[in-house]
């Protein structure tokens, strides 16, 4: 009897020491926190049939150590395909278990900067789409910033270079029409003719418009000043005074600096003694090489002076026309 009741005893001892050591283990996996010691603990104590509170919290801290380890899996793959959904779930299961580490400050900052991209993206379609050169060129600016790529850039980039074009040959146009020159209004209008069908933007267009109004205008007003009578009673009317020319053009590369204009330049006669036009040919030439008196007629934005009164002669060589001398 006694012999039976010593092996009891040794038998209940050794199950307390087997249940001490497994409730030790519990307690060490769990403030460890490590999720392969804590499995093997429990899988140790439900062995021994030991239960209690220590083994409830270790099974609680499985499930939530096990729930994190499957979250952390989830943002290392979302973080590698960069997939803005994979990143917004996983941080999703990372919040329901509590989860909180760099990874999931890392997944927080790349789904940020995805969600700006995205953003920029909208943005720089809508800039394009509506022509707007400030705002594009500064969208584009931040998209270099973060490092955005793709074909949403590569269209902004195109569209910006068509704008910049625009609006390099919208100004060019302006200054021609504000300056009223010929030679510049023929030139702008000839590169906004030949310019891609992308540059041509409502301004664009009526700036062109503008411009070959403008120079019809001045090359009306150009024939106007050089209209000479088509018929013998109009010519007769506008017979200069005796001594005068009926009409008399610049001869080109003049040596005279004093002829030069800033627009088209033409000679009428001026009022003065004589008239030549039915001279022989050898007293007109003396005359001319003696000096005569005659209106300079000029046109263009930064002409002084419309009418200026010139004494000009021909050269002793009769193959030019060149001012006088005062005293000649």
């Amino acid at each position: 009897m006694v012999g039976k009741l010593v092996d009891e005893a040794r038998a209940l001892l050794t199950r307390l020491r087997e249940e001490e050591r497994a409730a030790q283990a519990l307690k060490d996996a769990i403030e460890e926190r490590d999720l392969a010691r804590l499995g093997e603990a429990i899988k140790a104590a439900t062995t021994i049939g030991l239960s209690g509170q220590v083994v409830a919290d270790a099974k609680s801290l499985l499930a939530i150590l096990q729930a994190q380890a499957a979250a952390a899996a989830a943002l290392a793959e979302a973080l590698s395909a960069n997939d803005t959904k994979k990143l917004e779930a996983a941080l999703a299961l990372a919040d329901k278990c509590g989860l909180h580490s760099g990874q999931v400050q890392a997944a927080q900052r790349r789904l940020a900067g995805l969600a700006k991209k995205a953003e920029l993206e909208t943005q720089l379609a809508a800039a394009a789409a509506s022509g707007d050169l400030h705002t594009l060129t500064t969208l584009l600016a931040s998209a270099s910033e973060i490092g955005l790529t793709g074909s949403a850039v590569d269209s902004a980039n195109v569209r910006h270079n068509v704008l910049q074009e625009a609006a390099k040959l919208l100004g060019t146009l302006q200054q021609a029409i504000q300056m009223r020159d010929p030679h510049a209004l023929r030139h702008a209008i000839s590169r906004a003719d030949s310019a891609d069908a992308r540059t041509r933007t409502v301004e664009f267009t009526a700036a062109a418009d503008d411009a070959k109004r403008v120079l019809a205008e001045v090359e009306s007003e150009a024939a106007a000043a050089v209209t000479v009578p088509s018929t013998p009673v109009a010519a007769a009317q506008c017979q200069p005074p005796p001594g005068s020319f009926a009409s008399m053009a610049l001869v080109s590369g003049s040596s005279s600096s004093s002829l030069i204009a800033s627009g088209p330049t033409v000679w009428q006669p001026a009022e003065g003694e004589g008239g030549v036009p039915c001279r022989p040919m050898s007293a007109r030439v003396d005359k001319l090489k003696r000096g005569t008196p005659l209106l300079k007629v000029a046109e263009g934005m930064f002409t002084r002076s419309k009418v200026t009164e010139k004494i000009v002669c021909l050269s002793e060589d009769c193959k030019q026309v060149c001012g006088a001398a005062a005293d000649r």
